[in-house]
């Protein structure tokens, strides 16, 4: 009798051992297959990074809700702001029309600009300058503030240059580079 529990334990031991391995070959399994999904993942993010995506309403409202308090906050004498961008890519249309209807649905006046009379001035930008903003230099906070508000969605860098426009209450945005997207439709250049 004594022989046969130890041959039980014995087998049980074994079970449990095959059972182990069995589970541990199943995680080292379900992790490379994680693995895999993310790098493939990424490399879908990478190879249409170039494809336009929109932004979830979720995130919209973020932004939209940000620029409003912005707005409310700051200033009684809003500026206008005019959103220019170069022609010749689809997606930095799309773009300028996504930051339009930001700025237009948190209530700044706005006017949308997207033809080829920025050639000349996106020549002399510095290939750093994706994405510029010119301002009158009273503004500064302002500027600040839609910075702050814009960063989640652009998520490289933004040029700012105080200037003197035509008007004291302009701001410029002006769009030259080829605009890239992350997965969740934020951008970068």
């Amino acid at each position: 009798m004594l022989h046969l529990i130890i041959e039980l334990v014995k087998s049980k031991s074994q079970q449990d051992d095959i059972i182990g391995n069995l589970t541990i070959s199943d995680s080292l399994k379900t992790h490379r297959i994680d693995s895999l999904r993310r790098e493939t993942n990424k490399y879908k993010g990478l190879a249409t990074r170039d494809v336009y995506r929109a932004l979830s309403q979720d995130f919209q409202y973020q932004i939209i809700n940000s620029l409003k308090f912005v707005r409310e906050i700051n200033f009684k004498d809003l500026p206008q702001i005019n959103i220019s961008c170069k022609e010749g890519t689809k997606n930095r249309i799309l773009i300028a029309n996504d930051l339009n209807n930001f700025f237009k649905d948190s209530g700044f006046k706005t006017e949308l600009n997207c033809s080829g009379m920025l050639i000349g001035l996106c020549d002399q930008m510095s290939p750093n300058e994706s994405l510029r903003i010119d301002y009158p230099t009273r503004l500064q906070n302002l500027v600040n503030l839609i910075f702050t508000s814009l960063k989640p969605w652009v998520r490289s860098s933004i040029t700012a240059i105080p200037s003197f426009p035509v008007t004291d209450n302009l701001i410029q945005i002006i769009i030259c580079g080829d605009p890239h997207f992350y997965e969740d439709g934020s951008i970068y250049f």
